[in-house]
């Protein structure tokens, strides 16, 4: 049986990670954007043998725009994913294997709220 000696990061760990948001409000018109980057990352040891697995870098892209009508109802749209990033699974760290590839999409929420 063959042993391997691997030296990476801590497992869950990426080491490269960024965070930006801009954000606008004036009273009755508000609007927020925020990006985040989050770099590869493995999970730990891998149950089905192979030498750690884990997520490819990210990229995502959320949005929201609010805007009150009057002081008792406000309208809004929020977005989510709207840069549409896959998340790419790997197995092997070195190799690089593709293990699988989830597709979550956009989501875009529209929105009221009304206070009594």
């Amino acid at each position: 049986m063959q042993s391997a000696v691997v030296n990476n990061t801590l497992g869950n760990v990426t080491k490269k990670a960024f965070n930006g948001t801009l954000y606008y409000d004036d009273g009755k018109f508000s609007a927020r954007g925020m990006l985040s980057y989050r770099g590869r990352y493995h999970e730990g040891a891998s149950g089905t043998g192979n030498i750690l697995e884990g997520y490819g870098a990210t990229t995502n892209f959320d949005a929201s725009v609010r805007y009150k009508l009057t002081e008792w109802m406000e309208v809004s749209v929020e977005g989510n994913n709207l840069l549409d990033t896959y998340r790419y699974r790997f197995t092997d760290f070195d190799a690089d294997r593709n293990y699988e590839n989830n597709h979550f999409g956009r989501t875009i929420l529209f929105g009221a709220r009304f206070k009594m």
